[in-house]
């Protein structure tokens, strides 16, 4: 058995790392769970061989003692090990042992499996898993079917911030428990099997998600009253320790009915009535109804695209710089995906990933960024001279690491692909990590044991600590744009960024600063201690050939980016410039100065036009100005009709509309940016004028940024004002920033 095999096989089991010169093992959540010392368990192989029975421990050390010893390559073998709970567990043991040139066993990787072990159920709950859920819901589905007048419905009730109620000494993991047990006591209670098939069960979907089943119920009102009453019970307090804690909870619900033909169907409509309870504030339980519907239809409608796109080529990988800060050299790129649809044009990640996540298509779609990007940084490392050691991070979806095929899929690629060496990062999201972190941890010490690397991505946004750091197999740590930008500003945040980054490091960890613009913040994150930087002053993600381009011309400079961010934003791409590039910059730069001393850029009524200008363009489709550029002389546009200048700070009162709801506010438009200015918080943004686009669409004003897509409407009750309002909008915009309507 090859090694990816092996780490396939045993990824549900207990995992170790035997660092064997340091003296040191890092042990998975599992193997802890395992021997009962969740938490608790240091890096000593005392923390194993402490644990076996003073009978067998001499001969389980003299045994691979003498495999070590003797340059096999693997061992097997059975012993007990002491449970904190005074019994003893029977365990297979497996190790691969790793040799130096000279034969010298320098690491072992292994597994222990628990072989006493008869009963299967969810290690943090003792409830049932999703897997048995949905084999009972395909049973009532087909008692529905056949007798019409039989009932049911699907409830998924989730703890929505067990983080915030989480202590020095408890783990997300003990309130979970707790509301698993006050569960299944109120639904004995409350929901009592009868002869007429009335029964329920309950399972962890993890993540602190739980599966209710109710069968035999008389209407959909009284699967609503279930939903509604455990709600009032959960937000009682939990005793977890000494402490009293509160939970905020939501539902949503689902009724058998004409139409379904799998249990899947059912748990996609009740997640939809959850993710509707929690746009609406949370804390609350939602019922499957026609706005759902119309929801899932266009969920449906984007389904049937994105599955479309899977086979006729409309996605693609691009890639984005990341410089080592030290020598300014590339250090790797990071894989980002895209989609060019034939009708809509480019679809921001942020509206079709979180799609692809609910349907299961984020499985195939990320492990075909997982081959090319494999294949990507192969080729790269063959062709670019001194790319020999240059990596290529991948993002992986909280949804894939969910999956229990991810690890093996994964593996098959990696052999397929004959990859070897660290070229691969696998970045995953710090709430990706911290909603199972048992499975999370678990898949990826499995991938490092295959020899990927790992990041956390976006550090900082999510809801783990500095300390936890400390127990996760990680390589390097990626801090936030939202943190960088930060410390422009200096104070807490400058701080905060400096521990992260000195942590990091005492950990051996690398540091990526995200989200850099410009050379201030690059030099701000130099002092502070990040090794790697990533961010628009370096480049903006471009296709392969252009980051083969970026390769070959070895570092990247700065220094000639000293511009307005909001320029700078709307480069299509960057890469250093020779000397050539400079002067042009420098003869544009002073060409305008001129024309402003003269008065020809001011814009005001009584100066004359302005004459023709000599302006740098990139080529569509270009890289970047560095790989592709030219300069030429543009006609000043055809005399028109003068009219009043727009003023530099104009508001419009709009409707922010959600995917459930709205909410109004005002779009405020300056010479530089576009914000919005609404009543809840998490709608507001503020965008450079060549960091969004806009149009209108259906009606309404459609402003897609990096990240996200927001659709307004100008307030007005007739036709006509809302006609005459949305066309004033557009005007404003397409004269201030005319970048952002093209």
């Amino acid at each position: 058995m090859d090694r990816f095999s092996w780490v396939v096989e045993k990824g549900n089991e207990g995992l170790w790392d035997w660092d064997l010169p340091a003296g040191r093992i890092h042990f998975s959540p599992r193997w802890q769970a395992l021997v009962g010392g969740e938490g608790s368990c240091g890096s000593s192989p005392e923390e194993w061989f402490g644990r076996i029975p003073p009978d067998e421990r001499e001969a389980v050390r003299s045994a691979i003692d003498a495999r070590l010893k003797e340059r096999c390559g693997r061992f097997e073998l059975e012993h007990r090990l002491l449970h904190a709970d005074g019994s003893r567990r029977r365990v297979s043991c497996t190790g691969i042992i790793t040799r130096d040139p000279d034969g010298r066993a320098v690491r072992v990787a292994g597994a222990h499996t628990d072989i006493t072990a008869s009963v299967a159920v969810d290690p943090e709950t003792g409830l049932a898993g999703r897997s048995f859920f949905l084999d009972r819901a395909a049973r009532s589905l087909l008692a529905s079917q056949r007798d019409p007048a039989f009932v049911f419905a699907v409830i998924l009730l989730a703890i929505d911030r067990p983080e915030a109620a989480e202590g020095p000494s408890e783990t997300g993991g003990a309130l979970v428990s707790a509301a698993a047990r006050r569960l299944e006591t109120r639904m004995k209670a409350g929901y009592r099997p009868s002869s007429s098939g009335r029964d329920h069960a309950i399972a962890h979907a993890g993540a602190g998600e739980f599966l209710i089943l109710l069968e035999g119920l008389g209407g959909a009102d009284e699967a609503q009253a279930v939903a509604d009453r455990l709600l009032g019970e959960m937000a009682e307090p939990f005793r977890v320790g000494d402490r009293e804690i509160f939970a905020a909870v939501s539902a949503g619900t689902a009724v058998s009915a004409s139409g379904y033909e799998n249990p899947e169907d059912m748990l996609r409509d009740a997640d939809t009535a959850l993710h509707r309870a929690r746009s609406l504030g949370g804390g609350r339980a939602e019922f499957f109804d026609t706005a759902g519907l119309e929801a899932a239809r266009r969920e449906r409608a984007l389904q049937s695209d994105l599955r479309r796109a899977l086979g006729e080529g409309e996605l693609r990988v691009v890639y984005q710089p990341i410089v080592d800060l030290s020598s300014s050299r590339i250090a790797g790129f990071e894989a980002l995906l895209r989609w060019r649809h034939p009708e809509r044009g480019e679809v921001s990640p942020a509206e079709f990933i979180p799609v692809a996540e609910r349907t299961g298509l984020i499985g195939p779609i990320g492990l075909g960024v997982l081959r090319e990007a494999c294949r990507q940084v192969k080729a790269w490392r063959k062709s670019a001279p001194g790319a020999g050691g240059v990596w290529v991070s991948v993002n992986v979806s909280p949804a894939q690491l969910r999956g229990e095929s991810f690890v093996r899929e994964a593996a098959d690629i990696l052999r397929d692909e004959a990859y070897a060496g660290d070229g691969l990062v696998l970045e995953v999201t710090e709430s990706g990590i911290m909603e199972n972190t048992q499975a999370a941890v678990r898949i990826l010490m499995q991938l490092r044991l295959a020899g990927v690397r790992v990041a956390i991505d976006d550090f900082g946004t999510g809801h783990s600590s500095l300390s936890r750091l400390c127990g996760l197999p990680l390589d390097f740590l990626k801090i936030d744009p939202s943190f960088v930008r930060g410390t422009e500003s200096g104070g807490d945040m400058l701080e905060v960024v400096r521990s992260i980054s000195g942590l990091a490091g005492r950990l051996g960890l690398g540091v990526i600063a995200e989200g850099i613009e410009t050379p201030a913040l690059l030099e701000r994150v130099r002092s502070l201690g990040c090794g790697y930087g990533q961010g628009f002053l370096f480049s903006r993600p471009v296709e392969r050939e252009a980051a083969a381009a970026l390769l070959e011309g070895g570092t990247i400079g700065v220094e000639e980016r000293a511009l307005p961010a909001a320029r700078r934003e709307g480069a299509p791409g960057r890469r250093r410039g020779g000397g050539r590039w400079n002067i042009k910059w420098g003869l544009a730069a002073l060409a305008a100065l001129v024309l402003l001393g003269m008065g020809y850029l001011g814009g005001g009524p009584d100066k004359a036009p302005p004459a023709p200008v000599a302006t740098l363009a990139v080529e569509p489709g270009a890289p970047g100005p560095g790989i592709q550029a030219q300069a030429r002389a543009e006609a000043p546009p055809p005399a028109a009709p003068k009219e009043e200048a727009p003023p530099a700070d104009y508001s419009f009162p709009v409707i922010h509309d959600h995917r459930f709801g709205s909410c109004g506010g005002r779009l405020r438009l300056t010479s530089d940016t576009l914000s919005y200015l609404g009543g809840k918080k998490e709608c507001r943004f503020s965008a450079g004028r060549s960091a969004y686009t806009c149009r209108i669409e259906d009606g309404k004003i459609v402003i897609r940024t990096e990240g996200r897509t927001y659709r307004f409407h100008p307030e007005g009750d007739s036709p006509e004002t809302h006609a005459r309002r949305l066309g004033e909008i557009q005007r404003y915009i397409s004269r201030l920033h005319p970048e952002a309507s093209r």
